[in-house]
């Protein structure tokens, strides 16, 4: 079997083939104007080295950034929102709070349609999902006509209440169909985000509607030229929750594929946490744009269905556009290889989030860059070579990373030399990094010295020591492929799907059968979509979570429940889960205030479909140890070093030739094709059995 996962990334485009087991990647930049460009472009050159071709691919594995990127840069669709009347605003009033209480300068992100874009009708379903007033034809035809003139490409359908009764938004959707040309995409909250809270769900259906039309002609394209050049297998996408879907759903519900590319990184750290046995810890992936970070409870990863983007400050909570739908709780930073150096407004040393991205890339990649990076800095210090940069796909020139640095930090801030700059741009690059872990585990309530960090992407083992010094972890794993862990981590995914109701109904006015006839019909939904994604019968594997508050709160508590809710048994049971999981997370309790249930959310997957993936995880090692190859020095790099302020020898070890279970002191460096590990002074290095590196600190 044959199968490719590609992760297309701001600055890098990896590809992994899995050839029955032999596992090959390639690294290539990233390009942005036609981001399938480089990735056909990639898979035939990794193809033409192993004598395959593409009609020999069974599966392709695709994430990518495209959707995140249209929302941060605002380069979607002109697109309309149809909403009831009154309602019109909830897109700018957002949650009536600012999310910085004391910056007079505070920037909130502008809606993705404007006000005059912004459509209302004199419709009204109520809770209960009542349908208290339809939609004249008058109104509709009159709407119709101004979405006409004003020349709109998608529309996004989201009234009061919908969740409980969709049907005023199917009829004006028919309507919308019927009248308006084909090319414009119509979307309903109903069946983007069937869930409570206006402003969430008018917020997602909106960047579903918004992203979809560009979306649909990246795939579009990129599938069918890849089935002009001979491929006829299966053609999967990465979802934000780290499950896979088909092509037809991704591009029905773009908004769901946002956080695919970091994805990848945290399915490959679970799969690594399994491995190894380890309770806690955390994924931390850094590519060339930003750093993703993920804390793994059980070797699981946190699934949240509530997250930002395209955040309008400084990735500050509050300041982005809300999504509700199913995503891995991740933090995202601008802080990576291609991250920017300069002199703040206060003369003071910076880095990120701007990023020098693939066009026109770091100054040493000699393709008209001219701003300084942490990958120069990188180069300046001696961690990484001008020859082996990516396996060799680009030359770096360490002359052009000294000139940038000198001219923009060196002559700016006075420092003494052009490394010292360097480490000071290294420095403040990793405390961004190591600060986004901490915050994020203070937020989770989570010990940090006692979680593990598993790293990835090009990034991850180059700085993996520095933030692990700097939050006082003490080990660390590099895992296998881990320069292009996203693409490795797309193939141990699974094909699975989310969907959430709200039903906003009290415990005690709860009728039996209720719940058991919503959860059938949504797993009917989710076995469609699954089965659609298959060619070969399998079975379904459903969880089902509830979401459940007191009344009048704005914070649910999401517990799983393995019935129907059919006995007062079954709901008692349920309020004693609720209580105790409440006084555990907010420390006190409220007797004789009414329980809520907000929410059913049910997941299913295919249970069967890891089994016939061969794991793209270690099969190497396995082969390798047969070899008993010695350890083998490269060679010597003289590296500087902040703290003695001068350059130090660091033995430079081939991974592959290392042999399993014997330790290495630091100074060292581990290298391989996609990537560097540094090993300082006062850390050891090993290698486990299933080619992980595992870094302890002495």
């Amino acid at each position: 079997m044959n199968r490719i996962g590609i992760d297309i990334g701001g600055t890098f485009t990896d590809v992994v083939l899995d050839n029955s087991g032999r596992i090959f990647s390639k690294k290539y930049l990233t390009t942005p104007d036609n981001p399938e460009v480089g990735a056909l472009a990639g898979i035939n050159k990794l193809l033409i080295n192993y004598n395959l071709k593409v009609e020999n691919i069974d599966t392709i594995v695709h994430g990518t950034t495209i959707a995140a990127n249209a929302l941060i840069e605002r380069k979607g669709a002109k697109t309309a929102l149809i909403t009831t009347e009154g309602f019109r605003d909830v897109l700018e009033m957002r949650y009536e709070k600012r999310f910085d209480q004391y910056d007079l300068g505070i920037e909130l992100p502008r809606p993705l349609v404007p006000r005059e874009l912004r459509v209302c009708l004199n419709e009204r379903t109520l809770i209960t999902g009542e349908i208290l007033k339809k939609p004249t034809e008058s109104q509709l035809k009159k709407i119709t006509k101004l979405l006409i003139c004003k020349k709109i490409e998608a529309v996004a359908i989201a009234f009061l209440h919908s969740y409980s009764n969709p049907k005023n938004e199917q009829l004006v959707a028919r309507y919308l169909r019927q009248n308006l040309p084909k090319s414009v995409t119509i979307c309903i909250s109903s069946e983007i985000s069937p869930e409570a809270r206006e402003f969430e769900r008018f917020s997602t259906t909106v960047a579903n509607a918004y992203v979809r039309p560009l979306m649909s002609k990246y795939l579009n394209s990129f599938h069918k030229t890849l089935e002009k050049t001979g491929f006829k297998g299966n053609f999967f996408l990465m979802s934000s929750s780290g499950g896979l879907t088909s092509l037809e759903q991704a591009k029905k519900v773009p908004i769901r594929l946002v956080e695919s590319g970091p994805a990848g990184g945290i399915i490959l750290a679970s799969k690594v946490s399994k491995e190894l046995h380890e309770e806690s810890s955390i994924a931390l992936d850094i590519g060339g744009t930003t750093a993703k970070v993920c804390y793994l409870n059980q070797s699981e990863p946190f699934i949240t269905r509530r997250l930002e983007v395209a955040h309008a400050w400084k990735n500050k909570s509050g300041s982005g556009l809300p999504l509700r739908i199913p995503a891995m709780d991740l933090v995202e930073i601008g802080a990576g290889g291609g991250s920017i150096a300069k002199m703040d407004t206060l003369g003071r040393l910076a880095v990120g989030p701007e990023s020098a991205a693939s066009q026109p890339g770091p100054a040493c990649y000699n393709l008209g860059g001219e701003k300084p990076t942490v990958t120069d800095a990188n180069l300046v210090i001696g961690r990484i070579s001008e020859d082996s940069f990516g396996g060799g796909f680009i030359n770096l020139m360490l002359s052009n990373a000294k000139k940038s640095i000198k001219n923009e930090i060196v002559k700016k801030l006075h420092f003494k030399s052009t490394e010292w700059a360097a480490s000071g741009i290294i420095e403040i690059g990793e405390e961004l990094m190591a600060n986004a872990v901490r915050i994020h585990g203070i937020e989770l309530g989570k010990n940090i010295r006692d979680c593990c960090l598993i790293v990835s992407g090009g990034g991850g083992p180059i700085h993996a020591a520095g933030i692990a010094n700097k939050l006082d972890i003490r080990k660390i794993i590099v895992p296998h492929l881990a320069g292009v862990g996203s693409a490795v981590g797309f193939l141990a995914a699974p094909i699975s799907y989310e969907i959430a109701q709200s039903i906003s109904k009290f415990l005690e006015d709860l009728k039996t059968t209720e719940v058991k006839k919503i959860i059938k019909t949504i797993k009917q939904a989710i076995k469609s979509i699954l089965k659609g994604a298959s060619s070969k019968d399998r079975e379904i594997q459903y969880k089902i979570d509830v979401e459940l508050r007191y009344e009048g709160q704005g914070h649910d508590i999401s517990i799983p429940i393995e019935n129907y809710l059919e006995s007062k048994k079954e709901l008692s049971e349920l309020t004693q889960k609720f209580i105790s999981k409440y006084k555990e997370k907010f420390g006190f309790l409220m007797p004789g205030v009414r329980i809520e249930i907000m929410s059913l959310i049910v997941s299913g997957k295919l249970t069967d479909s890891t089994k016939e993936r061969v794991d793209p995880i270690g099969l190497e090692a396995k082969l390798q140890l047969q070899k008993n190859l010695p350890k083998q020095i490269l060679k010597n790099r003289k590296i500087f070093e902040i703290v003695s302020g001068k350059f130090i020898n660091y033995k430079v070890f081939d991974r592959e030739t290392l042999q399993v279970g014997i330790s290495q002191s630091g100074p060292c460096l581990i290298h391989e094709d996609q990537t560097t590990t540094v090993v300082p002074k006062g850390w050891d290095v090993s290698k486990h059995i299933k080619n992980h590196l595992i870094l302890t600190k002495i």
